[in-house]
């Protein structure tokens, strides 16, 4: 076997075939060519949360086994956002020691000893995965998909409380089959409260046709702030394509100082790309600095690549608000 310096080159030493998915901002393809840049320090993550790569990896051989694998890793990434080399090479030192070189060549168990780089997602997140990982692999839903589909097509003769998460899960990571987008759109407000908010927890994970998008951003406009579906519709429309449209509706809500500590967070999480609008920017960060949350988010945000240099010249910026000056001096410690 040769040198394996990198968990690209690991996979593929192994035989396997592989999808890299980034779950630290909702999920997103990574190419197997961009993720091995990142590893190599050649490029930055693009959607880096609490200064990790949080990474979804599904693996299979399908000429030696029918199964497949998914390990749920986190990668330590420094202050320009580049993966720790160290970290990721204990990481493989990890993957080696209990797996050996040949890592497929059975259908035993590939999961990995308990250790610093493994992260558990949360119930919604790992039915999120299970629809997405079939559909990377060209499967057809699972077995809680007919109960789901039948209580979202006919909410009125079905019992919501018989709908499995997983179901869900299926429904919306399978919105062009039997009609799903259109059902969703002709009844979601006689859905139940859980259903709503598990369907748009888990919308923030797909690129949304552009009606049910629509329907979602009608029914954000119509939603007070402090609703509780605000915040789930918001997430929603994480993938939302009409950018400068959901950018005017939130600068309203942050310049009327509508905002809570928890849509600002929401903001940071799921829609960074709004904060590459300088103005908006700018309204954004007097918000967490009126609601004290300034140093966290902007320690989040600016080691987004495509937000750093923006983030750096309105801290540097001397046109500013009191309010702003105020959460700035917070930042650097001389509140």
């Amino acid at each position: 076997m040769t040198t394996i310096s990198t968990i690209s080159e690991f996979l593929l030493e192994a035989g396997t075939e592989y999808r890299i998915v980034d779950m630290g901002r909702g999920f997103k393809i990574l190419d197997n060519q961009s993720f091995l840049e990142i590893e190599n320090g050649l490029q930055q993550a693009p959607r880096p949360r609490q200064q990790m790569l949080w990474l979804g990896i599904l693996f299979w051989n399908k000429s030696l086994s029918k199964q497949h694998f998914i390990w749920f890793i986190k990668l330590p990434l420094d202050e320009r956002g580049n993966v720790v080399g160290a970290q990721r090479d204990q990481f493989l030192s990890i993957v080696i020691e209990a797996l050996g070189s040949e890592l497929l060549n059975d259908d035993s168990d590939k999961s990995l000893p308990d250790n610093p780089f493994l992260f558990t997602p949360n119930q919604s997140q790992l039915a999120d995965f299970n629809s997405y990982a079939r559909v990377l692999l060209g499967l057809k839903p699972g077995q809680y998909y007919a109960a789901a589909k039948n209580y979202i097509a006919r909410p009125d003769l079905n019992d919501w409380q018989e709908v499995a998460l997983q179901g869900l899960s299926d429904i919306i990571f399978n919105l062009n089959l039997e009609h799903n987008q259109q059902h969703i759109v002709q009844h979601f407000d006689s859905y139940a409260e859980l259903v709503q908010t598990t369907l748009l927890a888990s919308l923030e994970n797909v690129t949304v046709p552009a009606e049910l998008a629509e329907f979602l951003f009608g029914l954000l406009q119509k939603t007070r702030p402090e609703h509780k579906l605000f915040i789930p519709l918001l997430r929603a429309l994480s993938q939302y394509s009409e950018k400068n449209k959901l950018r005017e509706n939130l600068r309203a809500l942050l310049e009327n100082k509508l905002s809570s500590g928890d849509h600002l967070i929401v903001l940071a999480g799921r829609h960074w790309g709004l904060c590459e609008d300088y103005e908006f920017l700018t309204v954004f960060m007097e918000e967490a600095a009126r609601l004290n949350l300034l140093p966290a988010l902007y320690a989040d945000l600016v080691q987004i690549p495509s937000l750093r240099d923006i983030m750096l010249r309105r801290l540097r910026d001397p046109q500013r608000s009191e309010t702003l000056a105020q959460g700035i001096n917070q930042l650097f410690g001389r509140a």
